[in-house]
């Protein structure tokens, strides 16, 4: 024997309104954000934010490192001894 549309209809409507009643019994500062300019969470909400920001570092770093190799291996900037022993004596002078 099936339940009938009518009798699954109200049993719904039943367990919806027991949902409300209780979620009624919690206080939304719980669930919902306080109205303010200040937008604290809770650390223990915010998971891997210590990692993301440590390979965020890792990767500049690591740009950085390949910015100067490329720098330094460039062969326009190639400089001779001669090149450089003339340029420290036109500081010195």
């Amino acid at each position: 024997m099936e339940p009938s549309i009518e009798n699954l209809t109200a049993s719904l409507q039943k367990h919806a309104q027991i949902f409300d009643e209780l979620l009624s019994l919690i206080p939304p500062k719980f669930y919902l954000p306080e109205d303010g300019d200040k937008k604290t969470v809770n650390k223990r909400f915010m998971k891997n934010t210590k990692k993301d920001t440590a390979d965020k570092q890792k990767d500049a770093e690591r740009k950085t490192r390949a910015a100067a190799k490329a720098e330094r291996l460039d062969p326009d900037n190639f400089k001779t001894v001669q090149d450089l022993q003339s340029k420290k004596l036109e500081q010195e002078n």
